[in-house]
């Protein structure tokens, strides 16, 4: 199976009986150490995420990357998954497990505060986390473990469910990933350099020196990107993977080189992005020609509201007229459907000869007066 590069990742398998070829028919119990978690550049380990069964879910429902806060304990963690095993969020009974990560004090029996949103008593739990590293059962013979992102760096590896006791009640069973976007991913998807930015502005974004992707050391970006200080190869672009606010934005590239005594390198964007991503901002440079969809759209999207800015700027071919106004004129006058004959012609939008851009009339002397409707 595929899974982005150092994503928190929520796997589900099912478990066979020890000896037997049929699911089991009852819930297993999971200890410390039957799952392991391991890639080409993690040593087999336990994951190190939680698992808490919960409640009383709903109106609102809870998301990954979300922060949630013990109501009386001041406990907090992030929940990286949610698995629904009865009620709905809209109908406020919604049940099921919390898959979470990066948790701080004890939760208790209490309700859960949205601490993302704002949001009181979101949930209610009847514990305190699970241990780290177990697995759980999620009804008819399906069981999951959530390994947190920081565990899925690697091009590829595997998780692995292994049945510890003396006398075995499951056959082992192991799922084997693979990882795409991201330069050391399996499947870098044209990803040629990913970077938690050291300074982040409209026009450029910067990493720290020394580090490109993870591993590359900074001598090598001649070889990925080209000569130092200089123009950046054509077609690539930065693209903003994750922030508190402005993720998702996309933007050319033209220009990268080392700050001054900073010892960073520096990406310069083409123009500006239209919001300065806030918090911890990763950012993502893609080979433009093999960059996956989602990044070609919020780009196409961004130079769109470009092109839309310029069309409809105020006043910027006379007074009152935008340059999209300007146009529609050009095209109706030069290329629109005609009506009125010679002494009052009338333009129409092209393609369109329902709608009227030019309504003209002459007097006897041949002096014309137009009447534009241009929006």
């Amino acid at each position: 199976m595929r899974i982005p590069y150092g994503s928190d990742y929520l796997f589900t398998l099912p478990l066979i009986d020890k000896g037997a070829t049929d699911f089991e028919a009852t819930p297993v119990p999971s200890a410390a150490g039957d799952v392991k978690v391991a890639n080409n550049r993690l040593a087999a380990a336990n994951p190190s995420g939680k698992t808490i069964a919960f409640t009383s879910g709903g109106t609102e429902e809870i998301l990954p990357g979300q922060t949630l806060t013990g109501a009386t304990s001041a406990a907090t963690c992030v929940v990286m998954a949610v698995w629904l095993t009865s009620g709905t969020w809209a109908g406020g009974d919604a049940a099921g497990f919390l898959f979470v990560k990066s948790d701080s004090g004890t939760f208790q029996s209490e309700n859960l505060n949205n601490t993302t949103t704002g949001t009181s008593n979101v949930a209610t739990i009847g514990a305190a986390l699970d241990a780290a590293g177990l697995f759980k059962h999620l009804g008819a013979g399906e069981y999951a473990v959530c390994v947190p992102g920081s565990q899925t760096e690697g091009a590829f590896g595997y998780v692995k469910l292994v049945d510890q006791t003396g006398t075995k009640e499951w056959e082992d069973v192991s799922l084997q990933f693979e990882t795409e976007d991201h330069p050391l991913a399996a499947f870098p998807n044209g990803c040629k350099y990913a970077f938690t930015a050291a300074s982040i502005a409209a026009g450029y974004a910067r990493a720290t020196a020394g580090v490109i992707g993870v591993a590359y050391p900074a001598a090598a970006h001649e070889t990925m990107f080209g000569p130092v200080d200089g123009s950046a190869p054509a077609g690539l672009i930065a693209y903003i993977a994750s922030a508190a606010t402005g993720a998702g934005q996309a933007i050319p590239v033209t220009y990268f080189d080392y700050t001054g005594g900073a010892g960073e390198l520096e990406f310069g964007f083409l123009g500006s992005l239209p919001y300065v991503p806030t918090g911890t901002v990763t950012v993502k440079i893609y080979e433009g020609s093999k960059a996956p969809a989602h990044v070609i759209a919020a780009l196409t999207a961004h130079l769109n509201a470009i092109a839309d800015a310029y069309l409809d700027r105020a006043n910027g071919i006379e007074t009152g007229v935008t340059p999209r106004q300007a146009q529609r004129a050009m095209a109706a006058e030069s290329a629109g459907n005609v009506t009125g004959g010679p002494d009052a012609p009338a333009f129409a939008a092209i393609g369109n000869s329902g709608t009227p851009r030019l309504a003209s009339t002459a007097d006897e002397d041949g002096n014309r007066t137009v009447t534009p409707s241009l929006t």
